[in-house]
């Protein structure tokens, strides 16, 4: 997101046309009111959807108003350049770095300064990458490369705002030599080709690899694309003539957009929409008149870069802090202290350095290549003086993929030797990540071997998959697709005796956020499902699977999930061992029965269904961590938990050692005395 002023600073050349007050003058430079009011607009939207996503549900469609808007002026300003045959690259970058690298670097020295304090001593590696990211402006790929279902979770991370920065600069780069590449008279025909390409690209490739849609460049170029033909066109007097009627219905849709996104997917056909009528505000300026209202949003406008960089680390830590959600007068006191900040930032940092223009680019490139390594130097030490001993704690919070992460499947099971506990298994281990976690409690005995086929969020209902968030219908045919391929496997072995299920099994019953089901008939076609008919089909299926298995002479087994909690579990125990605060969770982190028995109350019910087949052959880990009241997160001074639900690899261990959960697979497989 460049810097508000060269953002919205134009050639006073190129918009002497407009009518004051659409522009004003400052320090020589021509300022567009209406643009400053968009991204006072974008930043305000962005802003409320971080304190609370019912404030504004498509608040985070501000970051593509910013591209749009960066995308026109940016190519504005190297446009007119190339024109006029002075555009010089290193002078483009020099000046991109004075404009966007202090405000940058002050961000970074203050998250570093706060990451110190409030977070984990484990998370300070991973923080430390997102600075480097930052400094070489690729932390959109390292910020990628971090995304996972067993990731850190997104509203911990103190820098992940700045991904949108980094490929801001990367379209930079790319920017001159497309619009050399153009003669004058086709400029504008090669971005239109450049921007359906990208589209394309990114709708296709979101429902597979929905990160990658939205952190990298290629997927979200034709957004800033659709900025830079705007800018073409209005420099070559060739932008069409569009009524103010139409811009006010523009905007109209643009906020409207924001407060009811039409589709959860992210870029989608609500990023669209909002592109499109940012597009149709740019071509031509609009007069929001000198009220207070939009004085204020002019001013907003104008400390939008800082207010952007400094209001996420504020939200962060406030994620780190508290247990569950953050209370709203919390985070409107964050908005507040965002907004002194981002004040103080523009006139002691944006402010001072944007003046400095006649600072040879030399002298910008030095001082800015300094200023970086000093900065990656304080993050450096203090990753020095809070990072664990070598020999010291293990990460607690590391994925549990049970025997390997390549035993977390993304396409069909096929029995991998590491994958297995010995190289005659007769049990199989079948489920999501709640039968990874299981793997290693398994393998503290050598009365069995076993066989593990998991993918996660794919509970094992062969004939129903959960859609919900990036797991939308193409990852639930994905996931269709493995659990049958299981059954192929089940189908050529005899030799597995038993069958260890295992699911959070909540993504099968009416939560938050779920869109529905993708439901496969005996046919082989598939047809999607509403979440309030799904679960009759979920029990069906299941109880279809148990007769299957239980036909075949298997034994079945369903393991239910330990308790889970509200909270980060591990995280809870961690930071009180480090002295770190966590309000809103119990003083031990113990976790309240009654609650967890509530959120799992969809299990009861698919139990008792299943009853009749199975008898009594579930297992539940209540005996050993709850009293009736609460359960306990710890074991010997172990901390049971990943997260909320998962147990640790080393949580995992403990259970297996004190449970009953093996001597329960024995006794199915009549060799208790093995």
């Amino acid at each position: 997101m460049p810097a508000a002023t060269e953002v919205a600073a134009i050639s006073p050349v190129l918009d002497a046309s407009a009518p004051f007050p659409v522009q004003r003058v400052e320090h020589g430079r021509v300022i567009r009111d209406d643009i400053q009011l968009l991204r006072g607009i974008a930043v305000l939207s962005v802003l409320l959807y971080h304190a609370d996503k019912l404030l504004l549900a498509g608040g985070y469609l501000g970051v593509d108003v910013f591209f749009v808007l960066s995308g026109f002026l940016i190519t504005r300003n190297i446009y007119r350049d190339i024109e006029r045959g002075t555009f010089s690259y290193t002078t483009f970058i020099a000046q991109r770095f004075r404009r966007l690298l202090p405000a940058c670097y002050a961000m970074l020295v203050f998250s570093t300064a706060l990451a110190g304090v409030f977070l984990l001593r484990q998370e300070i590696a991973e923080f430390l990458k997102q600075v480097l990211g930052t400094l070489t402006f690729s932390s959109n790929l390292v910020l990628w490369r971090q995304t996972g279902y067993f990731d850190t979770a997104s509203s911990l991370k103190l820098l992940l705002h700045t991904w949108s920065l980094s490929l801001e600069e990367q379209y930079y780069l790319f920017l001159p030599p497309i619009l050399y590449a153009g003669a004058r008279s086709n400029t504008v025909k090669l971005l239109v080709i450049l921007f359906a390409i990208s589209l394309l690209a990114c709708f296709l490739i979101m429902p597979y690899k929905p990160s990658a849609a939205f952190y990298l460049l290629p997927f979200r170029a034709w957004e800033l694309l659709a900025g830079s033909v705007c800018a073409v066109l209005a420099f070559n007097g060739k932008a069409p003539a569009v009524p103010t009627f139409v811009k006010w219905a523009a905007l109209a849709v643009l906020m409207l957009t924001m407060a009811f996104p039409p589709t959860a997917t992210h870029p989608g056909l609500s990023a669209l929409i909002v592109v499109l009528a940012t597009s149709l505000l740019m071509l031509g300026a609009i007069d929001f008149g000198r009220k207070p209202v939009a004085r204020g949003m002019y001013f907003v406008g104008d400390i939008s870069y800082s207010l952007y960089l400094v209001h996420w680390p504020l939200f962060a830590v406030a994620n780190h802090v508290y247990a569950g959600t953050v209370p709203m007068p919390v985070n409107m006191a964050l908005i507040g202290t965002a907004v002194l900040l981002a004040y103080l930032s523009y006139r002691l940092v944006e402010q001072p350095f944007r003046g400095a223009t006649s600072m040879p680019r030399k002298k910008v490139l030095v001082l800015a290549a300094v200023a970086g390594v000093l900065v990656m130097l304080l993050s450096l030490l203090v990753y020095a003086v809070r990072s664990p001993a070598p020999g010291g704690s293990t990460d607690g919070s590391a994925p549990n993929y049970g025997l390997g992460k390549t035993c977390a499947y993304d396409a069909d099971f096929l029995a991998r030797p590491e994958c297995q506990s010995s190289a005659r298994p007769s049990v199989l281990l079948w489920g999501d990540s709640y039968a990874m976690h299981l793997a290693d409690a398994m393998e503290q005995q050598k009365r069995f071997g076993f066989v593990q086929a998991t993918k996660s969020q794919c509970g094992p209902v062969p004939e129903v998959a959960p859609v919900m968030g990036v797991y939308n219908e193409a990852w639930a045919q994905t996931c269709l697709s493995f659990n049958a391929s299981v059954l192929s496997y089940l189908d050529a072995h005899p030799e597995i005796r038993l069958v260890v299920l295992g699911s959070r099994w909540r993504q099968y019953f009416n939560v938050e956020g779920q869109d529905g089901f993708l439901v496969r008939s005996p046919s082989g076609t598939t047809s999607a499902v509403t979440k309030s008919l799904g679960q009759n089909v979920v029990a069906a299926s299941m109880r279809t699977l148990v007769e299957r298995l239980t036909a075949s002479g298997r034994q079945v087994l369903i393991v239910e999930p330990p308790p889970s909690a509200d909270f980060d579990v591990y995280r809870c125990v961690q930071r009180k061992r480090e002295g770190l605060p966590y309000v809103g969770a119990s003083a031990d982190c113990r976790i309240n029965q009654a609650a967890a028995a509530s959120r799992d109350a969809g299990l009861s019910g698919l139990l008792h269904t299943l009853k009749p087949i199975t008898g009594q052959s579930t297992y539940s880990f209540n005996d050993l961590l709850c009293d009736g009241t609460s359960c306990r997160s710890e074991l010997d001074n172990v901390a049971l938990y990943r997260d909320e639900g998962h147990f640790s690899p080393q949580g995992s261990r403990i259970v297996g050692q004190k449970s009953g959960l093996n001597g329960a697979i024995s006794r199915l497989l009549g060799n208790e005395a093995q």
